[in-house]
């Protein structure tokens, strides 16, 4: 009798122990596929939100056309037939001049623009870079230079001063370059008046 008792219990067990295994066999791939189905949705919203190439020109114009800062002028800027070669091992193997297709020999489509704001001085220099790249990297302020204060450097180190945005897949940067310490609310200013562009929509202008 007791034999016939541990017989039942053991089955049970075993049954118990085959119904679990199924289950989490049927999980995993229902987690896999949603996983999948998220990052795929991600992957489209990115697609969306991103510049193509057409557009980071116009919003170039845009920037050219409308920032304006008190006591500065753009004296300066980068013209379509302006193109930077690089050694091709800094751009991780990808191109070896810095276009849409990365070819010498077409030389079209430069990947960053560039515009130069001074005082009437010209004791104040400012340069607006603007790059685009294939990938959507978000909206933030990714790098800011501020600390004049820092000790066992140089005094060069109170004549320039470095600000870098991310906006969906493009980069901007604002650098300072003085005679004399920093200016920081020319810094400031211009990089406020650029996100106000970038962010108003095109035909607000």
């Amino acid at each position: 009798m007791r034999k016939i008792k541990w017989s039942s219990l053991l089955l049970l067990f075993l049954i118990a122990g085959c119904s679990s295994l199924e289950e989490s066999v049927e999980v995993e791939p229902k987690t896999e596929l949603v996983e999948e189905i998220v990052e795929a949705n991600t992957e489209v919203e990115d697609l969306e939100r991103k510049f193509d190439y057409e557009s980071f020109e116009q919003l170039y114009k845009r920037i050219l056309k409308n920032l304006k800062i008190k006591d500065m002028d753009i004296t300066h800027t980068e013209n379509n037939n302006h193109f930077t070669a690089v050694d091709k091992s800094m751009t991780f193997g990808k191109r070896d001049i810095l276009t849409l297709d990365g070819n010498r020999d077409s030389a079209i489509d430069p990947t960053q623009r560039v515009l130069y704001l001074e005082n009437e001085e010209k004791s104040i220099l400012i340069k607006v870079i603007i790059a685009y790249t294939e990938q959507f990297i978000g909206d933030d302020m990714v790098y800011y230079s501020s600390d004049l204060s820092s000790e066992g450097l140089s005094e060069l180190n109170k004549k320039s001063e470095l600000i870098t945005l991310s906006y969906k897949n493009l980069l901007f940067t604002v650098v300072q370059t003085t005679d004399e310490a920093i200016e920081n609310d020319f810094t400031r200013k211009i990089t406020s008046s650029l996100i106000n562009i970038i962010e108003k929509p095109a035909d607000s202008f």
